[in-house]
């Protein structure tokens, strides 16, 4: 739940993250309004055209500049599979690069599991050593 402030706080440019289009993101005090001005990119998971006009969004924002970041398994692995590394990709995070016409930098972000308990966002936050 926390990864994606970990890679913002983590990376020096100014970096977007594409998010899923829950009322929960849109509403939350302080967070919704971070995350509009960080230029994320809302998409929605149940209804394919809406979810291309996201794609299109967020390549757009690439080609003026912005970067922008997926976590193209699109949950959380550990809920899918608490035993599993990492979970299959969704094809939309790579049809961002592709519309953008721009490379895809893989990052891992290492040790972040335990930094947060819960899988809504209210939740407990937690100290610890993570890597990206």
């Amino acid at each position: 739940m926390l990864d994606s402030y970990i890679l913002v706080s983590s990376i020096v440019k100014p970096i977007g993250v594409i998010i899923a289009d829950v009322p929960t993101w849109r509403h939350l005090p302080i967070v919704s309004h971070w995350l509009n001005m960080m230029k994320c990119v809302y998409i929605n998971r149940e209804n394919n055209r809406e979810g291309m006009k996201s794609i299109i969004k967020a390549s757009e924002n690439i080609k003026k500049g912005q970067s922008m970041a997926i976590f193209p398994e699109g949950d959380l692995t550990w809920v899918k599979d608490p035993d599993a590394l990492i979970s299959d990709f969704k094809p939309g995070a790579f049809k961002i690069a592709y519309k953008a016409k721009c490379p895809i930098v893989p990052i891992v972000i290492k040790n972040s599991r335990k930094t947060y308990e819960g899988y809504e966002p209210i939740g407990r936050i937690n100290s610890g050593n993570v890597e990206v």
